[in-house]
C-alpha cells in the first residue's frame, strides 16, 4: 500500500470510530479510555475489529 492510501484508510477508520462514539454518546453511553486506545489501534490497522472485540470481552467481569 502507498502512504497516501494508508493515511486515507486510517482517516476513514477514525471517522467511523468517531461516528460510533458520537452515536453512543447520544444514548448516554461512553467509551472507556482503554477501549478508546484499542479503537485507535484498530484505526491504525494494528488490531483487527475481531481482536478488539475479544480484548473488550476478556476485560469484562464475568457474571
Amino acid at each position: 500500500m502507498t502512504d497516501d492510501y494508508e493515511e486515507a484508510e486510517v482517516a476513514r477508520r477514525r471517522d467511523a470510530i468517531s461516528h460510533a462514539k458520537h452515536s453512543l454518546a447520544l444514548e448516554g453511553l461512553t467509551v472507556s479510555p482503554n477501549a478508546a486506545a484499542l479503537l485507535e489501534d484498530v484505526a491504525k490497522g494494528k488490531l483487527t475489529f475481531d481482536e478488539y472485540r475479544a480484548k473488550i470481552l476478556a476485560a469484562e467481569p464475568s457474571e
